[in-house]
């Protein structure tokens, strides 16, 4: 787990027994990834985008569970979901106002 999202163990710890143990994990490399995305001012319009590979070499999460997370954290306001480009891309934004209530007050757009 990279630095940004260790400073967020306890928020990470709360949403595992709260929402669930993969939906955490995925949660936590969304987060990573934008963070990375802001840093390089790539997000656009707050959007940033990871592949499902990508996500599974970093959590080692298989894309058919991926994408029940997902969509748990979608149906749970966290993140918003698009797919668009060539080649297809799985873009995310995050839910800032429901991220501020789990904690992360610091959130960058």
């Amino acid at each position: 787990m990279d630095k940004f999202c260790g400073s967020y163990s306890f928020l990470l710890i709360k949403m595992m027994k709260d929402v669930g143990l993969y939906e955490a994990a995925i949660f936590a490399e969304l987060l990573n990834r934008h963070e990375i995305f802001f840093q390089e001012k790539r997000l656009e319009d707050s959007w940033f985008y990871m592949t499902a590979d990508e996500l599974e070499d970093r959590t080692g999460i298989k894309k058919k569970k991926q994408d029940s997370c997902i969509d748990t954290l979608i149906n749970l306001g966290f993140i918003q979901k698009k797919v668009e480009g060539y080649p297809l891309r799985r873009w995310i934004k995050f839910n800032e106002m429901k991220c501020r209530e789990l904690g992360l007050n610091d959130f960058k757009k």
